[in-house]
């Protein structure tokens, strides 16, 4: 449950949210009243509540192991794979090279100035 009544919603927001459904474009969003908002990620439309970022935390992941981000209120699995020849596809699961990124990785919120850089695509993002 995201607020826990409809109090505030009014038609134009239903409509913006199908709107936003039917265009269907990764990191469109809509925000609705009691800090709602209705967004698109990779093809998949979710109703969640605004993260406040203004909590800051950092946390080294435990390589092989599970860590708890109680921030986000989220688990990160992590295991070492010799070989990934029989891995199927999965959009939630990423694979890094171990011997290149070492043991100590971390997993924080995001600061000012931080970006990433888009592989094939040309510069960068926020």
């Amino acid at each position: 449950m995201v607020y826990g009544n409809i109090s505030g919603i009014e038609q134009k927001h239903i409509d913006d949210c199908i709107n936003l459904i039917l265009k269907g474009e990764t990191g469109k969003y809509v925000v609705l009243p009691h800090n709602i908002v209705c967004k698109i990620e990779y093809k998949n439309f979710l109703i969640e509540t605004i993260k406040d970022y203004s909590v800051e935390y950092e946390y080294k992941i435990n390589i092989p192991g599970i860590t708890y981000i109680p921030e986000l209120k989220a688990k990160i699995y992590t295991n070492i794979l010799e070989n990934l020849n029989n891995i199927k596809g999965n959009t939630f699961i990423k694979y890094f090279d171990y011997d290149k990124i070492g043991n100590d990785i971390f997993v924080r919120n995001r600061k000012s100035g931080d970006y990433i850089v888009l592989s094939g695509v040309g510069g960068k993002k926020k």
